[in-house]
């Protein structure tokens, strides 16, 4: 029917070639050209017809599947699409009793408003505003807190009620057992970022603490030699890479059935990443390297093992870039189930001051 419609396009593009052509000819000639004409814009209307009808057939299909679905899953965007707005158009009374939206703490506001257009009666949000917020990367935007997420909104309005006793109790559910991490790892965490209410599952725990590890569970690295070096809009440390090696390789002598795939190596600088990934490729001739990202990258997943190379070295300045928000912290800190090595210059950390006064004195006790 396509192949068809752009035969007639073309046949009637020619037919007004030549009836714009016929001004001073015969009548006859032109009346002739008007038929044709007027008969081949008839064929074409109504072919346009009916491929609109045939592709509205499957719009038609998918808006009664959805239509007779009791759970609908789909991406924020995706809510806010033509799909479930031709679906629900027309449809009366409320379409969803519930919309439950998973990482909500990484959403805008405004993505987080879109499900709400086909009204609900009860709006869930799940996730970590402790965590990574989404990311925006208009300066101008986040200016105007285009970066906070709606949960994160709600959640500290809801905690300056508790505060002013405008609510008895924090109107938020807080789960407060995780399954991930040996309980050393989830101490600092949950000490001083979840007001010490995580706890480690009983099972979890039995098994990260298995002799079948031959690992400590928590270990900062000194790396006093350290020096950081700017690469572009980035920085590089070459000692943190040397030691991230030798710990690679020490993990593979002492544990061979450990698998590249459950190790991850956090870098917050994506020169360091770069580098660290060639080291590995060279050394490792490609195969199966341990998986080298970025904090953002690592949110919401876990590793075995995983290495923190902090990268900045700069006593003096106290600069400690992204290591300076307590969320990206929180994730860093948060993703290995066995084993946590932090590699940094612990001078430039402690002036720092979110690490030296926390985590490092932490850290040292522990």
């Amino acid at each position: 029917m396509h192949r068809r419609k752009e035969y007639l396009d073309y046949q009637l593009d020619d037919l007004s070639r030549q009836r714009a052509l016929c001004r001073g000819g015969r009548e006859i000639q032109k009346q002739e050209l008007d038929e044709k004409i007027a008969r081949v814009s008839k064929e074409r209307q109504e072919l346009a017809s009916k491929i609109k009808e045939v592709q509205g057939r499957p719009q038609k299909t998918q808006s009664n599947v959805i239509l007779e679905s009791h759970i609908i899953c789909c991406t924020l965007s995706t809510s806010g699409g033509l799909l479930l707005e031709s679906a629900f158009r027309g449809q009366g009374g409320v379409p969803f009793s519930c919309v439950i939206v998973d990482e909500a703490g990484q959403s805008c506001e405004v993505e987080t408003l879109t499900p709400l257009i086909h009204r609900c009666n009860k709006l869930i949000l799940v996730g970590d505003p402790k965590q990574l917020p989404p990311t925006v990367i208009s300066m101008k935007a986040q200016e105007y807190g285009y970066e906070q997420s709606m949960m994160a909104r709600f959640y500290k309005l809801l905690e300056e009620n508790v505060e002013h006793n405008m609510v008895g109790r924090l109107p938020v559910l807080q789960l407060t057992i995780q399954y991930r991490m040996h309980p050393d790892i989830c101490l600092f965490p949950s000490n001083y970022i979840y007001n010490r209410s995580l706890k480690t599952n009983r099972q979890t725990e039995a098994i990260r603490c298995s002799s079948d590890w031959p690992f400590q569970p928590y270990l900062v690295f000194d790396v006093g030699d350290g020096a950081e070096r700017r690469d572009n809009d980035s920085y590089v440390n070459v000692q943190e890479i040397k030691l991230v090696m030798e710990i690679i390789k020490l993990i593979k002598d002492k544990k061979r059935d450990v698998s590249f795939r459950n190790i991850g190596i956090i870098t917050h600088y994506k020169a360091q990443k770069m580098m660290i990934q060639k080291e590995l490729d060279k050394e490792f001739e490609g195969k199966g390297p341990a998986e080298v990202d970025t904090v953002d990258a690592f949110q919401g997943r876990q590793k075995d093992c995983v290495i923190v190379t902090c990268v900045r070295a700069n006593a003096t300045q106290g600069s400690i870039g992204f290591l300076a928000s307590l969320q990206r912290l929180n994730v860093t800190i948060t993703r290995a189930k066995y084993s946590l090595f932090i590699l940094g210059h612990l001078r430039t950390l402690m002036v720092g001051a979110l690490l030296g006064t926390r985590e490092l004195k932490f850290a040292h006790r522990s």
